[in-house]
């Protein structure tokens, strides 16, 4: 039997999972490579070819594909402290050049990367406990998610388009993009 108790449950589920992709994106966007046989070719933005304050050391990804559990394992190293609001713009864009908009926490979003109160921001900050000052330094991150079948309408063919902008004190210090392919 269908009840509002059932519903609210599977929406929850599907916006945790939908939180847990955004990850992957926001993550995704300073990946240099992939490991399940695909290349992904990052680029430093074309409009901002001098904004280098962070730097991929390392980077993983395998089973993007919809329906299996993928993995992400990075390593980026700050090469200088950021104290002063820092936030990451994720802008997503499937091959049609639509912009997939931000909504409950994934899709084209901004995020705060300290003293966030999302479920994705403290995600993304866990590495510093979500505090100022982001310190210069090397941080790792390993994560797995299950990517369901739930977001084959919104990322179109699969063929996604990723730009990450990090800015500090409103001054832009990092950005980068490339094209990645989820497995359908």
């Amino acid at each position: 039997m269908f009840s509002a108790t059932s519903l609210t449950y599977s929406c929850t589920r599907f916006l945790d999972q939908s939180l847990r992709i955004a990850l992957l994106f926001a993550i995704a966007v300073t990946l240099p490579r992939s490991s399940h046989g695909d290349q992904i070719e990052l680029k430093q933005c074309s409009d901002h070819q001098d904004t280098r304050e962070i730097e991929v050391k390392s980077a993983d990804i395998k089973d993007l594909e919809v329906g299996k559990t993928f993995h992400v394992d990075v390593t980026v190293q700050s090469k200088k402290e950021f104290n002063s609001n820092p936030e990451l713009k994720l802008d997503i864009f499937m091959s049609n050049k639509a912009k997939i908009p931000c909504v409950f926490g994934f899709g084209s979003c901004t995020y705060k990367l300290c003293g966030g109160t999302s479920a994705m921001e403290k995600l993304l900050s866990s590495p510093w406990d979500g505090k100022c000052p982001i310190k210069a330094q090397e941080y790792k991150k390993k994560v797995s998610f299950h990517l369901p079948h739930l977001v084959k309408p919104f990322i179109g063919d699969g063929r996604l388009h990723l730009r990450g902008e990090m800015m500090d004190g409103g001054k832009l210090v990092a950005c980068q993009e490339f094209d990645v392919q989820v497995k359908m």
